[in-house]
């Protein structure tokens, strides 16, 4: 990421401009003068015109609010049906995870096609229903691709599994909303990436709101973009503002984890998957 980079929606607007003809002076029948507007029709007018710009400007809230989440549910399904279309069939059974990452190394992750992972947060899902709540992963975090409800990937960030830090941004709020309960994440929530041949466990170890410019958090050494990554770390990111919420883009909301293990994808399911 770029230092300063907006991720989150804004609220078009657009403007209409009425134009009335006049009369000429030649031909057909001449309308009468018309009145100059008193004080209650010109308050008439004004209060109109205020409750034009009312209505316009609650449609563009409303759409942005709610419109392009429905966009981004169709987007986000359809996104899923090509991810599981790829993907390994899921064996419900609880995996066994490699936790010794210096002898099993993590397999790498096809990121050349779209989507080619899901994100599942646990501690945000319905119990039982973890595995069916995911956000799909797809590369790079343009509009294009956070607009569609998908969590974007960095792109040169590490891969999931990969030395370094794995970086995901999606909307806060708008256009599914994927990240709106980020900061209610904390340390020791699980995060899960499956791809199409593993599962990749994290432990959420930090979260907290900085500045819009500090764009050293997604170095591969969160804070330290001059160090050498030692370790697989993860960086989930979204807008947010000390004064808005939610609905502010000044700041970013960051929260960071490590990986504790992965499994085949053959091999079953992560339990925090099945336990929720």
């Amino acid at each position: 990421m770029t230092e300063g980079r907006t991720v989150g929606s804004t609220v078009s607007r657009s403007e209409k401009r009425q134009t009335g003809g006049h009369a000429g002076k030649h031909g057909g029948r001449v309308s009468a003068p018309r009145r100059r507007p008193g004080l209650r029709g010109l308050l008439a007018c004004l209060g109109a015109f205020a409750l034009g710009l009312s209505l316009g400007a609650g449609s563009g809230v409303a759409w942005s609010a709610f419109g392009t989440d429905v966009v981004a549910s169709k987007a986000k399904t359809r996104a899923v049906t090509q991810f599981r279309a790829k993907a390994h069939d899921v064996v419900e059974r609880t995996a066994q995870l490699h936790t010794d990452l210096a002898e099993a190394q993590p397999p790498a992750a096809d990121l050349r096609t779209s989507p080619w992972g899901m994100l599942y947060v646990p501690s945000w899902a319905a119990d039982g229903e973890a595995l069916a709540d995911g956000i799909p992963i797809k590369e790079g975090t343009t509009d294009g691709v956070l607009d569609s409800g998908a969590a974007g990937h960095e792109v040169g960030a590490a891969a999931p599994g990969e030395i370094g830090n794995f970086v995901l941004a999606a909307h806060r709020r708008t256009y599914g909303s994927g990240f709106l309960r980020l900061p209610d994440l904390r340390a020791g929530d699980t995060l899960v990436v499956e791809t199409t041949t593993a599962w990749f466990v994290y432990e959420v170890t930090g979260s907290e709101a900085v500045a819009a410019t500090r764009g050293d958090v997604l170095a591969p050494v969160p804070g330290h973009p001059d160090a050498q990554p030692t370790q697989r770390l993860v960086t989930l990111y979204t807008g947010h503002s000390l004064t808005l919420g939610s609905w502010g883009n000044d700041h970013r909301w960051v929260v960071t984890g490590t990986l504790v293990g992965w499994a085949e994808h053959d091999a079953g399911v992560p339990e925090a998957l099945l336990g929720h």
